[in-house]
């Protein structure tokens, strides 16, 4: 079985990297294995790494109509390069597609995407996937929401991340202390 493969961020470029090895493949060589095993399903939101083509049409019939990508420009630019059209794919499936990135200093961290995500929700019934490169940025917007739109606890949000490695925060991994979050309304 071929390693699965997903994008990395540094300072100055993406990188594809293997979950089981951490050697960096070329540009163009990249082989979009599926990610639907390891997608975290939180009610109507799934959040998720890249997926390739078999995960969105699985998704797609398990109800999923809505798809919000986190990635940048950049990052989609290299998913075409490797030969996977997702916007394309997303439109022969009749799924609806939006693009709010994040990542780097031309994309920081805002409430744009969180507001696509309760927009999305708000819509319909049906199942929205959120993506990103590795589910980091996907989980961090769906956190958000949770916090903002919902009123929940953050404490209570990152813990249901755990399984992503969103929680514990590494200062709690660091100093051994239990940590809380707190959101001062």
């Amino acid at each position: 079985m071929e390693p699965q493969v997903y994008w990395t961020w540094s300072p100055y470029r993406f990188h594809a990297r293997s979950r089981k090895s951490s050697s960096i493949s070329e540009p163009g060589t990249v082989s979009w294995q599926s990610v639907a095993a390891e997608a975290l399903h939180k009610d109507r939101v799934i959040l998720a790494a890249q997926p390739n083509a078999d995960d969105f049409r699985q998704w797609h019939a398990a109800g999923v109509r809505h798809v919000l990508n986190v990635r940048t420009p950049a990052e989609m630019e290299r998913v075409r390069e490797s030969g996977f059209d997702q916007a394309a794919l997303l439109a022969e499936l009749g799924m609806s597609y939006t693009q709010v990135p994040l990542g780097g200093d031309a994309y920081p961290m805002r409430q744009e995407p969180v507001t696509a995500l309760r927009d999305l929700l708000e819509r319909d019934d049906a199942l929205v996937l959120v993506h990103c490169a590795s589910t980091t940025r996907a989980a961090q917007v769906w956190a958000a929401h949770q916090v903002r739109d919902i009123g929940r606890a953050p404490t209570e949000v990152y813990r249901e991340l755990e399984p992503i490695g969103l929680w514990p925060l590494p200062l709690e991994k660091l100093s051994g202390v239990p940590l809380e979050i707190e959101a001062r309304r």
